[in-house]
């Protein structure tokens, strides 16, 4: 069995164990954080990183970097153009930004203007292909490590290039160092090679702690306790417990002492630091994170035939994946130790969330299953502590992961089952900001059809109503107290395809987008009152359904420092000056403001439909049922407005929902619907659902409405919609002298 499928046999054996005590935050010392940002180390004179380059595409990037900086982006445009036009080799390209300082800051910058970010992802790419150009090259790499064994001179050439290629020497380092025949000299010049080499050293040094030599293992211990970085620990304590011999333990344990600051940190159990670095690991501690400079990053494997060798994955799922491989072998030192169950999920469906459709994850070994598929078989109790995780960092795709454990899991007795804080944390979802989190809690709390109420249950119908009014189209909500400044607002944001719904106060706004599909993004004016602007954005915050909803302060001349202060304080803030907005100036600002709530996207038409024709199907379910918990009449309003929807499924839908609920005026609402001018299938619909409620609550049709029934089972309708109405006709179960009247009044004129 591979190392995987005992890992999680582990998993699933601890399932049934009850969760530990909460972990604690973990730091790069046990005293105290002190980590800093992962960086590849500096190029030292003589490198192959510093060798200078000169001609054209020096001066173009010069000039490129010059005018990124002084915010002239269309002369930066031209030379960016004219650096990929020139077919540059990229190893150049890489040597002129190791020798700009802050070069990437100032790319960074940059490309947020939209007519930048093609020209600087094409240039960070050449980055990347002229690094691995450079600093990879295993003759390059071989040849340096030679070095180390000849005179000085070479010996500082060799150890310059070699820390300029970081990691990627490590493996040949290592083996160099199991070599029984190496000289003692170059040994201990790898020993202070590995030493300097700091932070990106760590994960390969760690790794290698595997390998079969004690006397590497000592080395290696020696070089991670002066590199000093706190991640190490966890491999340190491991390598301090095992059987390992002596003089390997002592060199682990003072290793162990050093990068924890901590005389005591042999007593602590292996599991609990293997859990606290996957803690870390997951919540993107500084010096855990892989170089923002690339678009990969290395996970670091020992195999018994290779040695230490890694595997290249998307940076976007990397701290994942060590937060994965950290809780594994947290549950590999103490099968007991449940916590990790639950980080090991949570990391695992939010590394399936992060990959892109093009992108593949290399980690993964034969016969590993999907994250649903893990999440679903750990059960209630590991699905609701990921949960709950995830509603508090706010991450809605390792919550909607969870929620659908859960629903395809739980019964109704563990979704609604409260949590330390008094809630159930699927309630809980039912206020988070994105949409879809709310909807995926409704329909799962829904779905299962509890018998008994609940905190929190009028939240549910809440909820439903909500995607029942769900079009496809953003929805902007506009506070601006001047009325002929909302009109001209309103104006402009719905000529840019937007829907608005508006109020000359924060509390009207509020209550009309409560009667709406719901808001994407909050436009404030800088002049509203009761509440201003700065109480206003602090009730937004504390609400949970605007939260994390983008706002755009159209700010006042007078009032643009109070705005940046605002700013300043909430990332998700933007202004525009009112002064000078225009169309075109408003659109751009709305999209850029719309950009920062990226994690709550807009639902295209396809996906605000499934969700709104869930959301009837589900109150439908409800009403058959005869829920004694779920107040469904409060989805009456909605209902019958969609019996006017664009969508002729939406309009079936609601119509069969209406046909459930103990309520004459749905019953009207849908007979109305059945004489409209609606297409012959939607009518036959209605007069279908129109039989339903009758049968269910009598007949609630107005004398009007029978009349033209009759009519219609006499007229020269289509057979189809003839019979539909003569299934409701019989259904209504008219009085035989009423009926003889109804009769008898519809004949043709002539007979």
């Amino acid at each position: 069995m591979d190392s995987f499928s005992k890992a999680m046999s582990t998993v699933l054996v601890v399932v049934a164990v009850t969760a530990a005590a909460a972990w604690a935050q973990g730091s790069r010392a046990a005293t105290g954080s002190g980590s800093s940002a992962p960086v590849m180390p500096a190029a030292a004179a003589g490198t192959t990183a510093s060798k200078p380059v000169s001609g054209t595409l020096a001066q173009n990037w010069g000039d490129f970097i010059h005018f990124l900086r002084i915010a002239r982006a269309d002369a930066a445009l031209a030379y960016g153009k004219a650096i990929l036009e020139s077919k540059p080799d990229p190893a150049d390209v890489y040597r002129l930004s190791v020798q700009t300082e802050s070069y990437l800051e100032t790319l960074q910058r940059a490309e947020r203007l939209p007519e930048m970010a093609d020209t600087i992802a094409a240039i960070r790419k050449l980055v990347e292909e002229g690094y691995k150009k450079v600093n990879r090259d295993p003759e390059q790499i071989a040849k340096a490590i030679a070095m180390l064994g000849g005179p000085l001179r070479q010996v500082m050439i060799g150890r310059d290039r070699l820390l300029e290629s970081g990691e990627y020497a490590v493996p040949q380092l290592i083996s160099k160092l199991e070599e029984p025949r190496a000289p003692t000299a170059q040994k201990d010049r790898i020993s202070e090679v590995l030493a300097k080499m700091g932070l990106p050293a760590v994960r390969p040094l760690c790794a290698s702690l595997a390998t079969p030599s004690p006397e590497v293992r000592i080395i290696i211990c020696q070089s991670l306790g002066k590199i000093g970085y706190w991640q190490a620990g966890p491999y340190l304590r491991r390598l301090l417990a095992s059987g390992d011999l002596d003089s390997v333990k002592a060199a682990a344990e003072t290793a162990l002492v050093t990068v924890t600051v901590d005389k005591a940190a042999g007593k602590k159990p292996v599991a609990e630091y293997f859990y606290q670095l996957a803690e870390k690991y997951y919540t993107g501690d500084e010096s855990l994170r892989p170089d923002s400079r690339y678009e990969t990053a290395n996970v670091w494997y020992w195999q018994e035939d290779l040695g230490l060798t890694y595997k290249e994955v998307p940076s976007a799922i990397f701290l994942d994946v060590y937060a994965m491989r950290s809780a594994r072998q947290a549950l590999e030192a103490d099968p007991n130790y449940s916590p990790a169950v639950s980080l090991w999920l949570a990391a695992d469906l939010r590394k399936e969330s992060r990959l892109m459709s093009e992108s593949a994850d290399p980690t993964l070994v034969p016969g590993q299953q999907s994250a649903e598929a893990y999440a679903k078989a750990a059960g209630a109790k590991y699905a609701q502590e990921v949960l709950v995780r995830a509603l508090r960092d706010g991450d809605a795709a390792v919550a909607m992961g969870a929620i659908k454990a859960l629903a395809g899991t739980a019964g109704a007795k563990n979704l609604v089952m409260p949590a330390a804080g008094g809630v159930s944390p699927l309630v809980s979802a039912l206020s988070f900001p994105d949409k879809r989190v709310r909807f995926m809690a409704a329909e799962a709390l829904a779905g299962a059809r509890p018998l008994e109420k609940f905190a929190g249950d009028e939240t549910v119908v809440t909820v439903l109503i909500d995607a029942l009014r769900q079009t496809g189209k953003a929805t902007v909500m506009l506070v601006e107290a001047n009325a002929d400044s909302r009109n001209k607002y309103k104006e402009m944001i719905r000529q840019m395809g937007f829907d608005v719904v508006d109020g000359p106060a924060l509390s009207a706004a509020v209550q009309a987008m409560r009667q709406s599909p719901g808001a994407d993004l909050v436009v404030l004016g800088s002049d509203i009152t009761g509440p201003g602007p700065g109480e206003a954005l602090a009730l937004l915050r504390a609400e949970g359904t605007t939260a994390a909803l983008p706002v755009l302060f159209i700010s006042q001349e007078a009032d643009l420092a109070s705005m940046r202060i605002l700013a300043r304080g909430d990332k998700l803030v933007s202004i525009i000056a009112a002064s000078d907005l225009d169309l075109p100036k408003l659109q751009a600002a709305l999209k850029a403001a719309a950009a920062k709530g990226a994690g709550n996207t807009v639902m295209n038409e396809a996906e605000a439909t499934g969700w709104a024709l869930k959301a009837a199907q589900l109150v439908r379910l409800l009403g058959l049922t005869r829920t004694p918990v779920f107040d469904l009449t409060r989805c009456e309003r909605a209902l019958a407005a969609g019996l006017s929807d664009k969508r002729e499924g939406q309009r079936v839908a609601c119509a069969q929902a209406l046909a459930v609920l103990s309520s004459g005026t749905a019953q009207q609402a849908i007979a109305d619907l059945a004489r409209s001018d609606a297409p012959a299938a939607v009518k036959i619909a209605a007069y279908q659902a129109a039989s339903e409620s009758v049968r269910l609550i009598g007949n609630q049709l107005t004398e009007g409405q029978s009349m033209a029934i009759v009519k219609v089972v006499m007229s020269e309708a289509s057979p189809e919609i003839r019979s539909a109405a003569s299934e409701l006709l019989g259904a209504m179960n008219l009085p035989s002298e009423q009926i003889k009247v109804l009769i008898t009044t519809t004949g043709t004129k002539g007979e």
